[in-house]
């Protein structure tokens, strides 16, 4: 994946969200935009609680500790 001048992960702010003068064109943009080059996005002002937060790296962390022959039976497969 080519970097365009940074290496840096792109922060999108997503405040104001489901506000009326939101643009959501914008938003899209700079989250396309990050994927795209940097491969990677960090949102803020997303209203995901820390504790979800913590709940899902718990969560995720229980499934790589599973083995592998586990794992397999969830692989993605086109």
């Amino acid at each position: 994946m080519a970097v365009e001048g940074s290496s840096e992960v792109p922060l999108v702010d997503l405040r104001g969200l489901s506000s009326a003068e939101c643009d959501l064109q914008e938003i899209a943009t700079q989250i396309h935009h990050a994927f795209t080059t940097i491969g990677f996005v960090a949102v803020m002002n997303h209203n995901i609680t820390q504790k979800e937060v913590d709940e899902a790296w718990n969560t995720v962390d229980q499934f790589f500790q599973l083995p592998a022959h586990v794992k397999q039976k969830y692989a993605y497969v086109s």
